[in-house]
């Protein structure tokens, strides 16, 4: 029935420039944007809000869609070429889908980490800090980062996971590619509360510390370092921005961005 549609069409001189045209326009979106047409789902709190991919409103295939030419070799070229960016469109969509993590990877403590960060990063961006609710809070977000996370062995300092996802708060705070001065802060007290809560665990409390007290303040509850400091200079060594170039607007706002953080932490 489609190509019987698109005989029609093509044989009608006023459809045929449109179905071209519309034709063209879709296979240069799969050629040149194919992360527009990846398997997606709504930032909703409802995730079943219309998931899928663009693809799947077509009746048919970029790579069988019309084109000007007939079935010439340079046609068949692009045809061939669409179609291998479809397959890896779907591949892509497929690993959206699982989080980028198969079955066997999610069971182990890699798999489990990875997940761990791309949730907390996925609850990041959906958060909103422009208000404060019962909803939507600090509390509230930090619930959502480390309500689960838990160190499979009683004698690690930090669980693997933790380390992750502290590695990821500092590059989500330093980062050109999210917006907001608020962000160094949020991250500060997160951890402040994240420490404040892993103390109180080592030292047997029955509950949590003062989330006010300063992190500083906790640390002298041990006699170890602060919680999270090696972890922070390692990032500060290894993966913190480096001011080379004055000129460059986006190192220049995410070293600034560096410094504002670890002032927070101070």
């Amino acid at each position: 029935p489609v190509q019987s549609a698109f005989s029609d069409f093509h044989s009608c001189p006023q459809h045929r420039p449109l179905v071209y045209g519309l034709s063209c326009m879709l296979q240069t979106i799969t050629l040149c944007c194919p992360s527009a047409l990846v398997w997606s789902y709504s930032m909703n709190d409802s995730k079943s809000s219309n998931p899928g991919s663009p693809l799947d409103l077509l009746q048919v295939a970029p790579s069988c869609l019309p084109m000007p030419g007939g079935n010439s070799a340079f046609n068949q070229q692009v045809r061939a070429k669409i179609y291998e960016v479809e397959q890896q469109i779907k591949q892509r969509g497929r690993a959206v889908e699982v989080r980028w993590s198969f079955d066997k990877c999610q069971e182990s403590t890699a798999g489990f980490t990875i997940s761990k960060v791309l949730h907390t990063l996925e609850v990041l961006d959906r958060h909103c800090f422009d208000r404060s609710d019962s909803s939507n809070s600090l509390d509230s977000l930090y619930h959502k980062i480390f309500g689960s996370s838990q160190s499979k062995d009683s004698q690690e300092q930090i669980a693997p996971n933790d380390e992750a996802v502290v590695t990821l708060l500092c590059e989500w705070a330093v980062s050109c590619k999210r917006c907001g001065k608020h962000r160094a802060m949020a991250v500060a007290k997160l951890l402040e509360k994240r420490q404040a809560e892993i103390e109180a665990e080592r030292c047997g409390e029955s509950e949590v510390l003062d989330e006010k007290e300063s992190i500083s303040s906790v640390s002298l509850t041990g006699s170890s370092l602060p919680v999270f400091q090696i972890i922070l200079l390692r990032f500060l060594d290894t993966q913190a921005p480096v001011l080379t170039d004055l000129n460059n607007e986006n190192e220049k706002a995410e070293f600034v961005n560096l410094v504002l953080l670890f002032c927070e932490f101070i």
